[in-house]
């Protein structure tokens, strides 16, 4: 150890130089420095260390200020030391400093202290291990050095609008699916819907005979049923949604939007699913809060999936039993582009023929382009405007440019599509 040679270096000095002038007195100043070696090899470096990391919360919203609490013991030794905490990626430090320096005398060493970080993406995060560093007060022995593995995990959800501004509708909607629109789950009502054939298990009661005489079938009334209609959102997880900067995606974006339309509608009593576009994940439509936490949660820990295959097409394959029992709005967020065009078209067209009555669908399209300095972005935005109204007959398509428009206007347009 260099202050081990240091100290005996120094004291052989002061014994060569009482030698060389013949001065007893030299040799005295030589007993300081090996005095220093004896005392330090008696103290030890700090030891018994023990660290505890904490979060104020678990759950934060993307740039919100999180605020990480630590405390540091050392029991024994003498000495400093220094503590770090290695931020997770892409996590900037705001305030306090996530490395310290101590000095550990005589007394056990207790200090409690922060600092405070922002992280910008949505998604789970770990912070990282605690590193300690103890360093001897001379020097004389070995430095010790511990990593605390109690990692500390954060959640970071999307941003979502809560509009409670927004107010139900006053006029009719430009699809099928009014505000005040009715489920086909719940206890019927007396509102009549419309006159369909008869199937195995209707009430005799509500056979029309009139029209049954009329047509030479069985015939039944139908009636609107309690509780809201069905909002399945088909969620785009391809590699398609990766594209753009680091910090806007247009996954980041659609989560963002999805969570606030989803709260909307469950606020006003729909039945809300959720299906991603790319790994399969499904959460089957339903009502109420524990509903909107479960969507927050998945849209929270989703990242777009390179190589996927599955299109919309095999994910209204895969879907088609919701569908067919909810008959919902389809809102599809996707980044829409030439190669995935034929996909959409084609499975929208199928669905429609499916039905006797033209089945709800919104197609958002989530542009990322414009944060590119390019000549090539204004044809794409050509090109992406065009695919829009070569959609247009089959499903409303809502073209969205975040860096033109907020998601409170994305959400407003939406809602006002299905009033």
């Amino acid at each position: 150890m260099s202050a081990v040679k240091e100290l005996v270096s120094t004291s052989l000095w002061f014994v060569f130089i009482a030698a060389l002038v013949g001065s007893p007195h030299f040799a005295y100043y030589a007993l300081f420095p090996i005095s220093l070696l004896a005392v330090g090899f008696v103290i030890e470096s700090p030891r018994g260390i023990g660290v505890r990391k904490d979060t104020d919360r678990r759950v934060y919203r993307v740039g919100e200020e999180i605020r990480v609490r630590v405390n540091l013991s050392v029991e024994r030794g003498v000495g400093w030391v220094v503590i770090r905490d290695p931020l997770p990626p892409e996590a900037s430090l705001v305030g306090g400093s996530n490395v310290r320096t101590f000095f550990k005398g005589l007394r056990r060493l207790e200090v409690e202290y922060e600092y405070v970080i922002v992280l910008p993406r949505r998604g789970r995060y770990t912070l990282p291990p605690t590193e300690v560093y103890g360093e001897h007060v001379l020097g004389v022995r070995e430095s010790t050095y511990a990593v605390f593995t109690g990692e500390k995990d954060v959640a970071v959800m999307p941003e979502f609008v809560l509009s409670r501004h927004l107010r139900a509708p006053r006029r009719r909607s430009k699809l099928a699916v009014p505000i005040t629109a009715q489920s086909v789950r719940g206890a019927l009502s007396t509102d009549f819907k419309e006159i369909r054939e008869y199937l195995p298990g209707d009430p005799l009661k509500f056979i029309n005979w009139k029209a049954t005489a009329r047509l030479g079938e069985a015939r039944v009334n139908e009636y609107e049923r309690e509780g809201k209609k069905t909002v399945f959102f088909l969620v785009d997880v391809t590699e398609r949604m990766g594209v753009g900067s680091t910090l806007g995606t247009p996954l980041e974006y659609s989560a963002s939007l999805v969570a606030s339309l989803s709260y909307y509608f469950l606020k006003h009593g729909y039945n809300v699913g959720l299906y991603l576009v790319g790994s399969g994940k499904l959460l089957m439509p339903s009502t109420g809060s524990e509903q909107f936490h479960s969507i927050l949660r998945t849209l929270t820990e989703v990242q777009h999936i390179e190589g996927s295959t599955e299109g919309f097409r095999s994910a209204v394959e895969k879907t088609k039993r919701i569908v067919a029992q909810y008959t919902p709005l389809l809102v599809y967020v996707t980044n829409l582009i030439e190669e995935g065009f034929p996909d959409v078209a084609g499975s929208l067209t199928a669905v429609i023929s499916t039905y006797r009555k033209r089945l709800p669908a919104v197609v958002i399209d989530v542009s990322p382009y414009s944060v590119f300095e390019d000549g090539a972005v204004s044809l794409i935005e050509l090109e992406k405007r065009a695919l829009s109204v070569r959609l247009s007959p089959l499903a409303r398509v809502i073209h969205w440019d975040p860096s033109e428009g907020s998601v409170s206007s994305v959400l407003a347009k939406t809602i006002m599509t299905v009033r």
